[in-house]
C-alpha cells in the first residue's frame, strides 16, 4: 500500500465539503440574510468558511444567539434569519426565546431557517414542536461538520464537551460523529484494513463503523486504501498524553484518532 505522506494525500477535501453544503443552504434563501450563531460554533466555522465568502452570498451580518432577535435585523428589514446551533435543548430554548421576542406581526416579515450542526436529533424536533415554534421555520437542515481541517493532514472534531458527555453524563452520541467522520475519510481514500482500538469508546466506534458499512454494502466505490492502520484511543485509558508537549504526542501517534 502507498505511503500517504509520499503520495501527498490531502485531507483538506473536508473543508470543501462543508463549505459547499453551507453555501447551498445560504443560496436557498433569496434576499438579505443575517446569521445567528451558537457561540461554540463560531471557532470551527472560521476554519471552514470566511466572512468575505458569506458576504458575497448575501449575508449582511452575524450575531451571537442570545435569546432575542437583534434590532438591527428588524430595522434593516433583512428578510432571512439563519440560525446555526448544536443539537442541544439549551440551544432550542434560546431559539424559542429569540423568536418569541418578536410580536407575531413582525414574524411575518422574516423567514426563519435553522441548521443543526452536526446532527438533527429527534429530541430537538420534538422540543421545537413542544414550544410551538416548529411552524415558524421555512427550512430545517442538517450540516455535517464532523471534522475541522487545521492543515492538509490534521483534522479535529472540535468537540470540547465529548469527554464530559461520555464519561460523566454517560452519553455516547458524540461517538456517532467520530464513526461517521472516519467513514467520510474512507469514502475518499478507501477502507482502512487494520483497526487498532484501546478502550470501551474505541470498541463502540468500531462497532458503529461496521454497522454503517453494512448499511451501504454494495454502494462503496472500489478504492485502493491509502492508509494501512487506524488507531482509536479512548481518552479514559490515556489521560496523560494531553499534558505532553506536541513533539511527545507526535512521537507516539501519527494518523490516530483519539475519542
Amino acid at each position: 500500500m502507498a505511503d500517504p505522506i509520499t503520495e501527498g494525500v490531502s485531507l483538506s477535501f473536508v473543508r470543501d465539503l462543508v463549505r459547499g453544503d453551507m453555501l447551498d443552504y445560504i443560496r436557498n434563501c433569496d434576499g438579505a440574510k443575517a446569521i445567528l450563531w451558537d457561540p461554540l460554533l463560531k471557532g470551527p466555522f472560521n476554519l471552514v468558511i470566511d466572512w468575505v465568502m458569506l458576504k458575497q452570498h448575501g449575508v449582511k451580518k452575524m450575531f451571537d444567539l442570545q435569546g432575542s432577535i437583534p434590532e438591527e435585523i428588524i430595522k434593516n428589514k433583512w428578510r432571512n434569519v439563519i440560525i446555526l446551533i448544536r443539537p442541544d435543548l439549551s440551544m432550542i430554548n434560546l431559539v424559542n426565546k429569540s423568536i418569541r421576542s418578536l410580536p407575531a406581526s413582525k414574524r411575518d416579515n422574516i423567514d426563519f431557517y435553522i441548521i443543526f450542526v452536526s446532527r438533527k436529533l429527534t429530541m430537538c424536533m420534538k422540543e421545537l414542536e413542544k414550544c410551538k415554534i416548529l411552524g415558524e421555520f421555512k427550512g430545517i437542515y442538517e450540516l455535517e461538520l464532523d471534522l475541522i481541517p487545521f492543515d492538509h493532514d490534521v483534522l479535529s472534531l472540535e468537540y470540547p464537551l465529548a469527554f464530559r458527555e461520555t464519561c460523566v453524563e454517560m452519553d455516547d452520541s458524540c461517538l456517532f460523529q467520530v464513526a461517521r467522520s472516519i467513514m467520510t475519510i474512507q469514502s475518499y481514500y478507501g477502507v482502512i484494513p487494520n483497526v487498532i482500538g484501546f478502550g470501551h469508546s474505541a470498541l463502540k466506534v468500531n462497532q458503529m463503523m461496521a454497522r454503517m458499512r453494512k448499511e451501504i454494502s454494495g454502494q462503496e466505490k472500489p478504492l485502493t486504501p491509502k492508509f494501512e492502520n487506524l488507531v482509536l484511543v479512548d481518552r479514559r485509558v490515556d489521560l496523560m498524553s494531553p499534558m505532553c508537549v506536541q513533539v511527545g504526542v507526535l512521537g507516539v501517534f501519527v494518523g490516530g484518532c483519539v475519542c
